[in-house]
């Protein structure tokens, strides 16, 4: 997540060139990541975290908890204007929606957008809940009105960050008792994973080639492949060491640096 702000942030820079990033990556440990306004003690059950052996970090990206396991994240920076609808947030993520809906598509899921923040299910209204998965939002991508991939926004002046959690396979009981606010039959009842939309879990490289052609055939783009080596590399190593280790780790003074400046209102609670 470093990196995808370090990106952020390089893409918002007023002489920077138009350009869009598409990124994937897993977690080599489960973790939870917080909305970057989520109240910690209020979202976290940091007993059961740490007997579990879960990470709890903040995301730059607003939205509710999100447990990053079993799972692919991906994640769209761009400062582009002719590809993407800057103006709009509803309108930008339509249009990474539509790319994660296409590519998705292509495994053999009939697929919906959400059509905007709901906490219904069926004709039962339910209470608010600090688990991300839990409501669905925007354009968010949807198998049967279950939720299979969840996303959240982050935008500055002249670029935006997206990024979300593709679930591969989902532990709604680790998931409720990580966070508060929601059982493990209502995750079940409004969630999904790829197991349970094809039976097997694919393999990661699929889904990501997948995704790449779905990018493709919606907004008549391609990406290439490039290092992870850039000019923004030593702002991800910074941002990683002070803003990004776990929260049972991290001080309560947060050193001040001109990286956290431009994100200076998202600090750490």
């Amino acid at each position: 997540m470093a990196w995808d702000e370090a990106l952020l942030l390089w893409l918002d820079r007023e002489e920077a060139s138009r350009g869009t990033c598409l990124r994937f990556y897993q977690w080599t440990r489960p973790t939870l990541s917080l909305g970057f306004s989520q109240k910690a003690v209020r979202a976290v059950n940091f007993a059961y975290c740490r007997q579990a052996g879960i990470d709890v970090v903040r995301r730059p990206t607003g939205g509710r908890a999100v447990l990053h396991d079993q799972e692919l994240t991906y994640a769209v920076i761009s400062n582009d204007d002719q590809l993407f609808p800057m103006r709009s947030i509803i309108e930008t993520y339509r249009q990474v929606g539509s790319g994660l809906l296409a590519g998705l598509g292509e495994l053999g899921l009939e697929l919906d957008f959400a059509e905007g923040p709901s906490r219904r299910m069926g004709h039962r209204r339910l209470p608010a809940s600090e688990a991300c998965f839990a409501m669905s939002n925007h354009h968010e991508i949807l198998h049967h009105g279950r939720k299979l991939v969840g996303s959240a926004q982050k935008r500055l002046r002249r670029a935006f960050l997206q990024h979300g959690s593709i679930l591969l396979d989902f532990d709604s009981k680790a998931f409720a008792q990580a966070t508060f606010g929601v059982s493990s039959a209502d995750l079940d009842s409004r969630v999904t994973s790829l197991r349970q939309c094809l039976t097997q879990v694919p393999r990661v490289d699929e889904v990501i080639q997948c995704i790449l052609r779905g990018f493709k055939k919606a907004l008549g783009t391609t990406f290439e492949a490039g290092p992870l080596e850039a000019p923004w590399q030593d702002s991800a190593r910074e941002l990683a060491r002070i803003k990004y280790r776990p929260l049972q780790q991290l001080e309560v003074s947060v050193p001040d640096s001109p990286l956290m400046r431009p994100l200076r209102k998202q600090a750490l609670s």
